[in-house]
């Protein structure tokens, strides 16, 4: 059974659509020149540099800038820039993320020890328990600590070369 989006399918026909549309940005930028946009016999939008219809509607693309600055004799350091920011941008974010993760999973461990220690008895075991309990907390928030500590030196890392 066919589908009624053809031979293609749905995927076909939106890539053709993107296609379509990355091409008349791309050209809108080296002529300027009428764009026309038409509706075929299944209704799908259809873009020619001539109407293609009596109906064909005349489209403005506007050209806008990413704000990266490239010069006039094709300097790409701006360019350059632009990506190392953005991708040091993505890092400091992972890096939160990550400090934001170790501290839940530390109040996580720490709330687990904290109700084994109800279960402690009212005498000298229950002590000593409560004793054990304590390092174990002691070792699991100096564990996670000198963990958050590292991730907060390399987030101090990334910003640092940002402000550069």
């Amino acid at each position: 059974m066919r589908s009624a989006y053809g031979v293609l399918g749905l995927f076909g026909e939106l890539c053709v659509a993107r296609l379509a549309v990355l091409l008349l940005v791309l050209w809108s930028g080296m002529a300027g020149a009428q764009i026309y946009k038409c509706e075929d016999d299944r209704g799908r939008p259809q873009f020619s540099d001539r109407p293609c219809a009596t109906d064909a509607q005349t489209v403005t693309v506007e050209n806008t800038s990413s704000g990266i600055n490239m010069g006039s004799q094709g300097n790409y350091s701006g360019v350059y820039k632009a990506t190392a920011d953005r991708e040091l941008r993505r890092k400091i974010k992972a890096k939160k993320a990550e400090i934001d993760s170790l501290e839940a999973a530390k109040a996580r461990a720490l709330a687990i020890i904290r109700g084994e220690q109800r279960y402690s008895a009212n005498n000298l075991a229950g002590a000593t328990r409560d004793e054990s309990l304590a390092t174990e907390m002691d070792a699991v928030v100096k564990d996670y600590n000198a963990r958050i500590e590292l991730r907060a030196r390399e987030l101090s890392e990334l910003r640092g070369l940002l402000s550069r």
